[in-house]
């Protein structure tokens, strides 16, 4: 995909208008694999390539009965997401709580 669609461009209002934005939703006991996903991204796309890091998930349908996935995320689960993303200084967006979105 961002091959063909390359750096994420906005219009003077900030809308995203072509590009890549790649959203990595936060699940509980780092299920999502951050870590790895981040590394990947840094290394093989590029350090520009803007993350949306999501910490909204809620476990819905059969999740509840996943011992794993039957849970939201922690502020601590969630803060070490962005610790990650960070440390492999990657660009995006994220969220120093649950209401509030920042611009790395």
């Amino acid at each position: 995909m961002y091959g063909q669609v390359k750096e994420l461009r906005v219009n003077r209002y900030g809308i995203a208008v072509s590009g890549i934005l790649i959203r990595h939703l936060v699940l509980p006991a780092n299920i999502s694999g951050y870590a790895d996903s981040f590394r990947f991204i840094a290394e093989e796309l590029g350090r520009d390539v803007p993350v949306s890091l999501m910490s909204q998930y809620f476990p819905a349908y059969k999740a509840e009965y996943d011992g794993r996935l039957n849970r939201k995320i922690t502020e601590t689960e969630y803060s070490a997401a962005v610790e990650e993303l960070i440390n492999n200084d990657l660009t995006g967006f994220f969220q120093n709580d649950i209401n509030d979105i920042n611009i790395i």
